[in-house]
């Protein structure tokens, strides 16, 4: 597999409800946070091969992401259980990206990807609702 990151344009259709564990960081905190959210999440068997793992940033303090929320998970109709929580994304078109590695190192590649180098800046923002589990 390529070391480039894969992004692609994605049409949801339908709401779609990612259940798993959140943290907030700074910018000071992510790359670790992020990383033991990640770890946390595997542990708990909220990722599993054969589904998709989602990690969405929302709640952004500002436009320069001083302090944000990061909600690592996966698809699914299931109950938040203890300290985890739901976030549903409304129907649209969204960007994605995909790297596959030791996930500490591919999501700063990533969240570098995402906020020095690509031209959508206009596309980071999106309205969730946020459920505590």
């Amino acid at each position: 597999m390529s070391d480039a990151i894969e992004q692609q344009r994605a049409t949801i259709t339908r709401p779609l409800r990612i259940v798993g564990l959140a943290t907030t960081v700074t910018k000071e905190t992510a790359q670790q946070r992020i990383g033991a959210l990640w770890t946390a999440a595997g542990k708990r068997g909220l990722l599993r091969p054969d589904q998709p793992a989602y990690s969405v940033y929302f709640d952004y303090e500002d436009a320069y992401a001083s302090e944000y929320r990061v909600l690592v998970g996966r698809a699914g109709e299931h109950e938040p259980g203890d300290d985890e929580i739901s976030l549903v994304i409304p129907p649209g078109a969204f960007e994605t990206f995909r790297k596959r590695g030791n996930v500490v190192k591919v999501v700063g590649e990533i969240w570098h990807h995402v906020w020095a180098e690509w031209d959508g800046a206009a596309l980071r923002v999106m309205g969730l609702e946020a459920g505590e589990g």
